[in-house]
């Protein structure tokens, strides 16, 4: 990021400009598509009672090289956060290309699944998501019942997630505020 280069506002020294960089640690890798990082980024929102598509987390996955990209064959939830699965209904996992935002999104491994404490998504034969170079965000909701119990904590991990043959380890962000069924 570049910003104004004048310590004196209205000053006569030249304003900050951007140049080519030569520093070979700054070129775009071209190369075969690599992991970068991968962070989990939990909803901290709360959910009502009846309430569709709540979003549990987000996978942020960070990927460079353009050659070869990787594809997302498998992500594992764990549930055990989940104070009662019953308040669950269904949980969705979304693709939401670089944007973060909920609304577009394309649906993974099927149309929803019923709750477990431990879930594994697998892509079809030839169904697998091909991750674009840059950042790549998965998006995990839920369905939260009509008469899920208020104040229940509603969570979901993800212990691992799967590129290729890879199995990758995702960092996670400080736990602020737990996600809790709110009444309508």
């Amino acid at each position: 990021h570049l910003r104004n280069g004048r310590n004196k506002q209205g000053g006569d020294a030249p304003l900050a400009h951007a140049v080519v960089s030569d520093n070979t640690g700054f070129q775009t890798y071209k190369g075969k598509q690599r992991l970068f990082n991968a962070v989990v980024i939990q909803s901290e929102w709360d959910s009502d009672q009846g309430a569709a598509d709540q979003q549990a987390l987000k996978l942020r996955i960070a990927v460079q090289g353009e050659a070869r990209p990787l594809k997302l064959r498998e992500l594992e939830l764990d549930l055990s956060g989940t104070t009662n699965l019953e308040d669950i209904e269904a949980v969705h996992v979304y693709y939401t290309g670089d944007k973060a935002r909920h609304r577009i999104k394309q649906e993974l491994f099927g149309k929803g699944r019923k709750p477990e404490r431990h879930m594994v998504f697998s892509a079809p034969a030839g169904r697998a998501v091909t991750l674009q170079p840059g950042i790549n965000y998965i998006l995990v909701t839920f369905d939260v019942a009509r008469r899920a119990t208020v104040g229940n904590t509603l969570r979901a991990t993800v212990p691992t997630f799967r590129l290729d043959e890879t199995a990758c380890t995702p960092d996670t962000t400080a736990d602020e505020t737990l996600k809790k069924v709110v009444q309508n």
